[in-house]
């Protein structure tokens, strides 16, 4: 619809992404087995599927994995347990997508590209996405520990 889209990862670090109009939507960036599916045919595999894509980018480009017990989360991942609570992590999200929706109003630039960063509080800093050759050498490190979460 040409409109800027701000959003976050499911992450545990408070992350965000801002999507502006003529970029890459993240089912298109991260390769979703949804796209051009509409939202009442999706079926419970292809939501499964893009919860691991999503996941894998999050374990790529973040620290998230060393402030999470990596067991529980293979077992929200494989749909064996609900997810648990962030409310923290969502707090502090929700201020960083408010921080963004204030710039976009007032006309001030803003450096969050689609691709989005993390928060992260137990170190103090922000940290930004992996260029593509160091993510694309650790993606099979990353989809084997995520083989092994999901079982």
């Amino acid at each position: 619809m040409g409109k800027t889209v701000i959003d976050a990862y499911a992450a545990p670090l408070p992350s965000i992404y801002v999507t502006r109009p003529g970029r890459p939507m993240p089912e298109e960036r991260l390769a979703y087995p949804t796209l051009a599916t509409a939202p009442e045919a999706l079926t419970p595999d292809q939501r499964a599927e893009a919860f691991l894509r999503e996941a894998e980018y999050v374990m790529l480009h973040s620290s998230s994995r060393h402030h999470i017990d990596l067991a529980l989360a293979g077992e929200v991942a494989a749909g064996k347990r609900s997810r648990m609570s962030f409310a923290p992590m969502v707090v502090t999200t929700g201020m960083l997508m408010a921080y963004e929706v204030a710039a976009i109003v007032t006309g001030q630039n803003s450096a969050t590209t689609e691709r989005g960063w993390f928060f992260n509080p137990m170190r103090g800093r922000v940290e930004h996405p992996r260029n593509p050759v160091s993510a694309a050498l650790l993606r099979p490190l990353v989809r084997r520990a995520l083989q092994r979460m999901t079982g």
